[in-house]
């Protein structure tokens, strides 16, 4: 697994500074039960990485050792398929909806060696939803 670090901008604005992002890549031919990716995980390296993260991203990191990593399945990221059962696991540091959001995913569409790609978003608990819905 390679490991960036960038800043992350949280959905509600705020900015973490320094964060460990991590790139993966996952084969969907080896499934493992309850994964979440769907697949084993494999460790990635930049010379591999570099073939397939948008610029935005790379532009994105800071030379620094990270404060801290947020949980790899709370974040947003991109699912780029570079084949029909293998996958590389991108974070996506920018806030939704923002134009640097919408160029992250840009770069990644018009990337000609990925085959598929999806968007996953922030996964909002139910005790979350509660405040929201119960707010004046």
């Amino acid at each position: 697994m390679a490991r960036y670090t960038g800043t992350y901008q949280l959905d509600n604005g705020y900015i973490a500074e320094s964060v460990a992002l991590t790139v993966f890549a996952v084969n969907l031919a080896n499934p493992i039960a309850g994964s979440p990716f769907g697949g084993e995980r494999t460790d990635t390296r930049l010379d591999f990485d570099k073939n397939f993260l948008p610029p935005s991203f790379l532009l994105n990191l800071v030379g620094v050792r990270p404060c801290c990593t947020i949980p790899v399945n709370s974040i947003r990221h991109a699912r780029l398929f570079y084949s029909d059962t293998r996958y590389l696991f991108i974070p996506c540091p920018f806030r939704g909806g923002t134009p640097e959001f919408f160029g992250f995913y840009k770069e990644l569409f018009l990337n000609t060696q990925q085959v598929h790609l999806e968007a996953h978003g922030e996964t909002v608990g139910a005790d979350r939803i509660l405040v929201f819905a119960n707010r004046p």
